[in-house]
This record gives structure tokens, sequence and C-alpha cells, in this order.
């Protein structure tokens, strides 16, 4: 995934909600990163006015506007190296693993399931009208030790 891609995957649960039910459902080291990186997007293109206007919309209706602020991130990070290591310390290091899955009926699942995570972030949204079994996140040992 390309740093625009990570930037949007990132942005758009955060956009999606209020500040507040983002830091409930994320954390809110989630929740200031996030800020973070916005406040970094938003200063990089305020010069610019199809992207900012590309970045507004895509606050507004994120499903919809994504694809062309992503298509406008990917040119200005592919012109701009001190753009690009900006957003690229916001994020940090590690992957990040963002899943958003919408499910009707869900038996035995598990959106995500790992033997180890030592670094980086999961963002898992799930909404499941029936569930039977569903499990977010499954993962045997996190951290260096």
């Amino acid at each position: 995934m390309g740093l625009a891609a990570k930037t949007i995957a990132i942005l758009t649960p955060f956009v999606s909600k209020s500040v507040e039910e983002y830091a409930k459902k994320f954390g809110e080291a989630a929740c200031q990163k996030s800020i973070s990186l916005l406040g970094t997007l938003k200063k990089n293109v305020s010069g610019d006015k199809e992207a900012t206007e590309a970045l507004e919309n895509f606050k507004q209706n994120p499903g919809r506007y994504k694809s062309a602020l992503e298509d406008i991130l990917s040119e200005k990070l592919a012109n701009d190296k001190n753009f690009a290591n900006q957003l690229q310390k916001v994020i940090g290091e590690g992957p990040e693993i963002i899943i958003d899955r919408k499910i009707e009926d869900a038996k035995d699942t598990i959106a995500l399931e790992a033997k180890e995570m030592t670094k980086g972030r999961v963002f898992v949204k799930e909404e499941i009208k029936k569930a039977n079994g569903a499990i977010g996140v499954k993962i045997d040992h996190i951290g260096d030790e």
C-alpha cells in the first residue's frame, strides 16, 4: 500500500465519525495521530485549490471522494519529498492494518488472526447484523518479548 493510500485508509474511519466516537472506538493515541495526520495534510495542500476542495469533500463524504483525494495526494507526494517525509513521520513505523467490514450473518469469523505483532497498529471496524462466534482480532503475542 502506497503512502497516499495508507493516509486515506487511516483517515477514512476518522472523518466518518465525530472525534469523540473515534477516540472511544480506536483509542486516544490513534485519535491524536489521525488529528496530526489530517493537520499535516491540510497544511501541505492549503495553496492548491483542487487539493483543498478534494480534502474538504472527503471530510464530508469519504466514501465518494476518497479516490479523488488519493489520486491528487499521490501526485503531490511524488513531486514533494518533504511532504511525503512529513506524512511518513506522522504515520510512523510498522504495519498499518485497517479492517473495515460489514457482514449480514457472521459465523465463526475472525477479522484478523496473527501469531505475533511486535509493532504497528490495527484498526478493526465491524458492522455485523447477526453474529455467532465472531472475533475481531486474535493475536497470540503482542510486543517485543
